[in-house]
């Protein structure tokens, strides 16, 4: 069974690096180039300097993104995560920043509102849904109108049974567009974050799916986990995916969305 708390607390406590919250089948230098493509597309959506605007970062945990907000030049920044792990480490890394160790899709420890609220690489390790849908109840009461809320998730194009392990379980575009407007948000915008570097879940033909996910897994297996290889997959992958990114439409991998609260 599934324990989100207790699987990411044993995750992080055994490896509190971007490996840790990421792939931890990859090695390290693979993890850091998908990683560098995702900054690379929350640049595509912060274009401008962050100063004076009040961020919340939900599953903040290494603090990845706690450093890429204040890179442009955040000063009022708040980090929420499931794990005592990541928020001891936090607090001792950035002690001018405000940390809560809580459950987003549970009773919010603060009253605050935020300009801001970003959960990168979280929805989808929200296998419940009742859980998920209290989990966006939650970053509405914690906006106010006008707020942007960026996500991520495959966003599917249809339905698949989760095939991705018991702590991820990827939605349809469709779930996340009612369960957000039920709530009084929007979908303004889509950004593809990867092509290949991620798994190509977002595939509708089932034959093809299978096909590439294993094609890609297999290779996977060859050359990401070992530092030199991982790291040489990941530069060319990286640099493949940025090419396909400015041609494509859409993508097969992990995305982003960019919301807003209207009321």
């Amino acid at each position: 069974m599934y324990n989100p708390k207790v699987f990411w607390e044993k995750r992080l406590s055994k490896d509190f690096s971007i490996k840790g919250v990421g792939c931890t089948g990859f090695s390290y230098n693979y993890n850091k180039w998908m990683y560098k493509a995702a900054e690379e597309g929350l640049n595509k959506i912060l274009k401008k300097s962050l100063k004076g605007k009040k961020i919340l970062d939900i599953g903040c945990g290494t603090g990845y993104y706690l450093k890429y907000y204040l890179s442009k030049e955040a000063d009022d920044i708040s980090g929420l995560d499931i794990t005592k792990k990541s928020i001891t480490n936090l607090k001792k890394k950035y002690p001018h920043l405000k940390f809560f160790n809580a459950d987003i899709s549970k009773k919010l420890p603060f009253k605050s509102k935020y300009d801001i609220i970003a959960a990168i690489g979280v929805l989808y390790h929200i296998v419940d849904d009742d859980k998920f849908e209290n989990s966006i109840r939650n970053m509405r009461k914690a906006a106010k109108e006008g707020s942007m809320i960026i996500l991520q998730d495959n966003f599917l194009k249809k339905y698949q049974p989760p095939k991705a392990g018991i702590h991820c379980y990827f939605r349809t575009y469709d779930y996340y567009k009612k369960i957000l407007k039920k709530n009084g948000i929007e979908i303004i915008e889509k950004v593809p974050m990867f092509y290949f570097l991620n798994p190509p879940f977002d595939i509708n033909n089932n034959l093809l799916r299978r096909v590439a996910l294993f094609s890609w897994n297999v290779t996977m297996s060859i050359f990401a986990k070992r530092e030199f290889t991982g790291n040489i997959m990941g530069f060319a992958l990286y640099h493949i995916d940025k090419m396909m990114l400015k041609i494509a439409k859409d993508s097969i991998a992990l995305e982003t969305i960019v919301c807003r609260v209207v009321k």
